[in-house]
């Protein structure tokens, strides 16, 4: 009968207090009450906790029913890394190994972002930082295109900026120190090819200029100062016999460089 009441009250104490070890720094549930979803997973510094080590189908949720407050996985003195693993089986239909989906409520009157990657380090001698770093490694020959980062901006109709602009990349490169004190890139385009040669079509960039609408210009260049020296330089050639010209835009003004369908322009 004792042995009977003791199995009840153990019962009794797993429905209302979940289960807790102690010595291995792993509460499951622990101080809920019963009824509650509440799942609490906490160990010592240099335990592990893993979530569906041999699980290989079927789904896990991390705050699934969650609709207000944060999840965090890490903290900011966290020196190893967080790894995420994600998969896929190609069909006929798009297939994400990763799938993120944010949601922005509310009207925005600052500057949010659906995914804010911040890093900071310190190089050394012959070290790198790279803030974001994307490798794609494909295998077939019967898709269509590959591309380590595509980014796209969908503006519905009739919601246009009014006095701004939307665009599908923007870079820059902030340097708070004085002088020229290192090369500075915006933007650097790198090829590596260990095939004997190029489709004669390749280029460093690939303009294609989709929809009903043709863009008018190939650059827009704003907060130039022509001059010698600089970016853009009065210059007077005569001579030049061209067959066309590209359009380019600085500080508002058109611009037009000569082409010709012959190398010699004459």
């Amino acid at each position: 009968m004792l042995k009977k009441i003791g199995l009840v009250v153990l019962v009794l104490s797993f429905c209302l207090a979940g289960v807790s070890v102690n010595a291995a720094g792993l509460t499951l549930g622990a101080g809920t009450v019963a009824g509650t979803t509440t799942l609490d997973l906490s160990g010592a510094v240099g335990s592990a906790i893993t979530l569906g080590a041999t699980t290989t189908t079927g789904a896990i949720g991390i705050g699934a029913a969650l609709t207000t407050g944060a999840i965090t996985l890490g903290n900011n003195s966290q020196t190893s890394a967080t790894t995420i693993y994600g998969g896929g089986t190609g069909s006929a239909s798009a297939v994400n190994a990763v799938n993120i989906t944010g949601t922005l409520a509310g009207t925005t009157t600052g500057e949010s972002h659906g995914l804010n990657v911040v890093t900071t380090g310190t190089t050394g001698a012959g070290g790198n930082l790279v803030g974001v770093n994307s490798v794609l490694t494909a295998s077939g020959a019967a898709g269509l295109w590959e591309s380590a980062v595509y980014g796209k901006v969908v503006q519905p109709a009739g919601q246009a900026l009014a006095g701004g602009y939307i665009s599908g990349g923007e870079f820059e490169v902030n340097n708070a120190n004085t002088g020229a004190m290192n090369e500075m890139f915006p933007l650097v385009l790198d090829s590596n090819n260990a095939a004997a040669s190029y489709h004669p079509t390749s280029a460093y960039i690939w303009v294609q200029d989709f929809g009903t609408a043709k863009m008018p210009n190939l650059f827009n260049i704003t907060g130039a100062t022509i001059g010698a020296g600089n970016m853009v330089q009065t210059a007077a050639k005569s001579g030049v016999v061209s067959t066309h010209s590209l359009r380019i835009q600085i500080n508002g003004t058109a611009y037009y460089i000569p082409m010709s369908t012959t190398q010699t322009f004459n």
